[in-house]
């Protein structure tokens, strides 16, 4: 493989994580999607570690859901942090 289909490769990966993304966000802001659907899309964006990338209300929002145990993130100690964090700020957990 060349290293031009590498860069093809990666810049296929940006696109297929910008729609996932984009999919996702909409899916959150959806007046018509049930509770499932929203979190699963939550779900999805911290799979991808798209929310960061978002603006501050869903990265809050983020770190709510994980505190309270909603959503899990890929890296299973920053989960852990994420809710170390909580139990400090006196959230219960």
């Amino acid at each position: 493989m060349k290293a031009t289909d590498f860069a093809d490769l990666n810049e296929e990966i940006k696109m297929l994580s910008t729609d996932t993304a984009l999919a996702a966000v909409t899916v959150i802001e959806s007046d018509n999607a049930c509770y499932e659907n929203k979190l699963e899309a939550w779900q999805t964006l911290a799979d991808t570690g798209a929310w960061i990338h978002l603006q501050g209300w869903y990265q809050r929002t983020m770190w709510e859901l994980v505190a309270n145990g909603l959503v899990t993130m890929f890296d299973p100690e920053v989960t852990e942090v994420i809710r170390e964090d909580a139990r400090q700020r006196g959230v219960e957990v």
